[in-house]
């Protein structure tokens, strides 16, 4: 069901023009002025982790409020990546004493889980590869972690030496590894060994971010995004769209959206919906210039934190077109998504004569809805899972509203 529900909001981003959703700053319980280096979801839970000693902060509804969830941790650590492994959470600290803290309660408290670590170490960035966790510790390379964060081992046959480890992500059983000025690195084993994937990248660029979308294989670096579509044999650029002087520091991936948050240069967040042939800045609601350090995805919601601005929060739910809309109807439904009944309240702009229907993704109408008052329900609970828009006519103007039913 969740890869239908994704595919769906997929094709819901291609009806509605990316430039006219809006992110809204979502910061309720965060600390003014707060730098968002690291996100990660669990479930309905959204961690948040900051710079400059504030630790990690938990939001248990998309992001409405957050809480600081700190038991544990160092006064002092700033939390640079975070990851979850089933309902465990991995905290990878930079600053500070670094290492690695996790928690098995959602935040509540967090306990060390660095043995076998060095002493010190910098986590640049977090990943899970099956049951496995993985962390890139700056300098010193990767390591492993086979036993849910009990204990650590390098795993750096085929690394460079030295190499500043940025990113890391994986692809089934292959891991990739994003190095400062040395490339991409993938194993196909396990961590066992490591073999240079980076025909096509420009030499000496860092690789800052990675992300995988389906069979292909994205990496952010300064001023470009690569795509592979051989698991790393062979990159091509895949900037239109992208300006120049921009470092893309994060990428996610929703549905077959791609979301490229940039820092340096003009900021802001770039999204493709074609498997990045084009970008399209989405920045409506973001402040100017403003940096990104960290996207996630929780449901059709897209977080990006910030440098110095906290959190930000798109929906790709968000009914982007009101075609002739004269600004003075107003169409509401909830729940959505929704699995059964759905409230649907309206604003009339007169007595003129009004039409309320639903149709399908295709446009098909489904159902007439008598129009006998500004607020009415109607059940969904025999509809197939998908996209529905709601649709209220008049003589003058026409009002849309989608609608995602799950199962």
């Amino acid at each position: 069901m969740h890869s239908f529900f994704v595919s769906l909001l997929a094709v819901a981003a291609l009806i509605f023009p990316l430039s006219a959703q809006e992110w809204k700053a979502v910061n309720t319980g965060i600390p003014d002025s707060a730098t968002i280096i690291s996100l990660t979801v669990s479930g309905a839970n959204i961690f948040a982790g900051t710079s400059s000693g504030q630790g990690i902060f938990l939001s248990t509804n998309n992001g409405m409020s957050w809480t600081a969830v700190n038991t544990g941790l160092p006064s002092d650590v700033s939390i640079r990546s975070l990851t979850a492994s089933g309902s465990d959470i991995f905290a990878g600290a930079y600053f500070g004493e670094g290492g690695i803290f996790m928690s098995t309660n959602n935040g509540i408290l967090w306990k060390d889980a660095s043995t076998g670590l060095p002493s010190g170490a910098r986590v640049h960035c977090l990943t899970r590869s099956g049951s496995n966790i993985i962390a890139g510790i700056g300098e010193l390379g990767v390591f492993m972690s086979t036993n849910n964060g009990i204990s650590w081992i390098a795993v750096n046959n085929g690394l460079p030496n030295r190499a500043l480890v940025y990113s890391l992500t994986t692809d089934g059983s292959n891991i990739f590894v994003g190095t400062d000025v040395s490339g991409v690195f993938m194993s196909t084993n396990n961590g066992t060994s490591w073999a240079e994937a980076s025909n096509g990248l420009i030499k000496g660029l860092p690789i800052y971010s990675l992300t995988v979308s389906g069979s292909n294989i994205f990496a952010g670096t300064l001023g470009a995004v690569f795509m592979s579509t051989n698991n790393g044999t062979l990159w091509t650029a895949v900037n239109n769209g992208i300006p120049k002087g921009v470092s893309i520091y994060s990428l996610t991936v929703s549905g077959s959206n791609i979301c490229a948050g940039t820092y340096f240069g003009e900021g802001g967040i770039f999204m493709s919906t074609n498997n990045g042939t084009s970008w399209t800045a989405v920045n409506s609601g973001l402040p100017k210039g403003v940096f990104i350090y960290s996207l996630a995805v929780s449901g059709s919601y897209i977080f990006a934190g910030t440098l110095g601005q906290g959190i930000f929060k798109l929906d790709l739910n968000a009914t982007s077109v009101n075609e002739q809309h004269d600004g003075k109807n107003t169409l509401l439904c909830s729940p959505n998504p929704s699995s059964g009944d759905v409230r649907i309240h309206y604003t009339p702009n007169s007595n003129e004569h009004r039409e309320l229907y639903v149709t399908d993704i295709h446009g098909r109408r489904m159902i007439d809805v008598p129009d006998t008052t500004e607020k009415t329900t109607i059940n969904t609970s025999t509809w197939a899972e998908g996209v529905y828009m709601i649709v209220l006519r008049t003589g003058t103007a026409t009002q849309t509203q989608k609608l995602m039913v799950v199962r």
